[in-house]
C-alpha cells in the first residue's frame, strides 16, 4: 500500500491520501497548530514592543522633572561671580553673611540665578558710587 503525503501551505495540516483505496482523511499537526500560536503570540509581542517604543518616545519629549529643572538652573561660584560682577572673595563674604542663597552638596556650593537677581533687585537703591 503506497502512501502519498501532502503538506497544504495554506491550512497547515497534512494530508494522507492512500492511493489504493478511495479513503482520505485529515491528520491534524499538532506542531503546525503550536506554530500558529507561537506566531500570534511573536505578533502580540511585537506589537507591545512597538507600542513600548512609542511610550518611551514620548515620555523623553515630555517636560523635565523638578530635580532637573533644578539642576538646569542652579550655578557655580565662578558663573555667580560673573553674573554678579564681584570677585570670588566678596562672593565667600556674602554667603558666610548671609546676604545671598546657596545651596551646598558635599562640598561643592551651588546658587540659583533667579535667587541672585531677586537679592540684588531687593537691595537696589539706584544710587550711583563713583
Amino acid at each position: 500500500m503506497k502512501t502519498q503525503l501532502k503538506i497544504s501551505a495554506t491550512s497547515n495540516e497534512y494530508s494522507s491520501e492512500f492511493i489504493s483505496g478511495d479513503f482520505n482523511r485529515q491528520i491534524q499537526n499538532p506542531e503546525a497548530e503550536r506554530l500558529e500560536h507561537d506566531e500570534s503570540l511573536f505578533d502580540m509581542i511585537l506589537s507591545d514592543a512597538r507600542e513600548l517604543n512609542k511610550l518611551k518616545d514620548a515620555l523623553s519629549q515630555t517636560q523635565p522633572t523638578e530635580g532637573e529643572k533644578l539642576k538646569r538652573r542652579l550655578i557655580g561660584g565662578k558663573k555667580a561671580c560673573e553674573l554678579l560682577k564681584i570677585s570670588e572673595r566678596t562672593l565667600k563674604t556674602w554667603r558666610k553673611v548671609g546676604i545671598i542663597p546657596f545651596i551646598q552638596i558635599g562640598k561643592n556650593i551651588f546658587y540659583n540665578p533667579h535667587d541672585l537677581e531677586e537679592k540684588l533687585e531687593q537691595n537696589y537703591t539706584g544710587k550711583t558710587i563713583l
